[in-house]
């Protein structure tokens, strides 16, 4: 099942870096998200799939030509280590930046239940039992 849980985030971020990131077919309604911090004024977590929703929304207030790019898939059973890069640019101050980080997606039946992300990616590797 680990190999099916990265070819779902794999789908989630293919359809991240084309800037479409409400895919709720790919999440538990339940989901719990855990949000970087240097995403700016939004709430530290979200959950359920209404939460997610209206903390996108409030966020792309914000910023345009938002993407996620992953640069690494790792494998770790019931989870999914994902080292990504968000790349934006501020529609106030039209400068672009970009965010490397870490995820954990964990995964059940299919579905992810839970997304935490780390600002630093090793955080993200050591969250899941893993090092580099």
């Amino acid at each position: 099942m680990s190999q099916e849980n990265v070819e779902i985030v794999r789908r989630a971020f293919a359809e991240f870096e084309r800037g479409n990131f409400w895919v709720p077919d790919l999440f538990d309604p339940s989901v719990r998200i855990t949000w970087l911090a240097a995403l700016g004024p939004i709430p530290a977590q979200s959950v359920g799939l209404r939460q997610l929703s209206s903390t996108l929304t409030a966020w792309f207030e914000s910023w345009e030509h938002v993407t996620l790019s992953a640069e690494r898939f790792v494998d770790a059973g019931d989870t999914v280590v994902v080292i990504a890069v968000w790349h934006a640019r501020g529609k106030a101050s039209n400068v672009a930046t970009e965010w490397r980080h870490g995820e954990v997606w964990t995964m059940h039946h299919g579905k992810v239940t839970e997304l935490v992300s780390y600002s630093d990616p090793e955080e993200a590797l050591e969250a899941a039992g893993l090092s580099e």
